[in-house]
């Protein structure tokens, strides 16, 4: 009985381990990688960069000195005529130097009018240097009050022409640079354009005319 036992699972053994080969020699292999039809398509490369919008016809505006800014009068967008003032410096100091030349120059003046009218000794009696001394006098002290005045002129900011104001890249109270653009003026004429800075390593990538896509904030 035992050894009919045996046998019994012998053959199911081998039964099990034949089909299992059958099975096996007998399956489709699997594909080692996935195929895909070759197709021709435009490969795409994107440069992205950043810019801004700027008017295509403007003046950039700034003080030949250095000076803190006492008043902006106008906004961005706001619509300025040719010699409108838009910012003026602080003038406190030139104030002071011009009420010390006005009075010097009334001196000068004065002194020149009584050696005139000869108080001391008729006009005609001075030696010619001594009048032309009184009269060089009263004239630098015109000239200053005169250099005085045109640096106050140069502490106000005008528009040279009609137009609007885009950008506005100071504020009160802060300290305006020699020959920095503090203000724009676009011409109502201009249109706009985008300028954007490319990075030298994106720049070949790039050809004239080809298309943009410009989102804004």
């Amino acid at each position: 009985m035992k050894t009919k036992t045996k046998i019994i699972w012998g053959v199911v053994i081998v039964l099990v381990i034949g089909g299992g080969v059958v099975w096996f020699m007998s399956r489709e292999p699997e594909a080692p990688f996935e195929t895909e039809v070759a197709t021709r398509e435009t490969v795409a490369r994107t440069v992205s960069v950043t810019g801004e919008l700027v008017p295509s016809d403007y003046v950039d505006l700034s003080f030949p000195k250095v000076g803190t800014v006492e008043q902006i009068l106008v906004e961005e967008g706001d619509t300025v005529a040719a010699g409108q003032t838009l910012v003026w410096l602080d003038s406190a100091t030139l104030e002071a130097k011009l009420e010390a030349a006005n009075i010097a120059l009334d001196i000068a003046v004065e002194n020149e009018k009584l050696a005139r009218r000869g108080r001391d000794e008729p006009w005609s009696d001075l030696a010619p240097e001594e009048r032309e001394a009184k009269k060089l006098a009263s004239e630098q002290a015109r000239q200053s009050v005169r250099t005085i005045l045109t640096q106050m002129e140069d502490d106000r900011l005008v528009s040279p022409i009609d137009g609007t104001v885009s950008r506005i890249d100071i504020r009160e109270g802060e300290t305006a640079v020699a020959g920095g653009a503090i203000v724009r003026i676009s011409s109502p004429s201009s249109t706009f354009e985008l300028e954007s800075r490319i990075p030298e390593a994106d720049i070949t990538e790039l050809r004239s005319g080809m298309a943009a896509s410009v989102t804004f904030d």
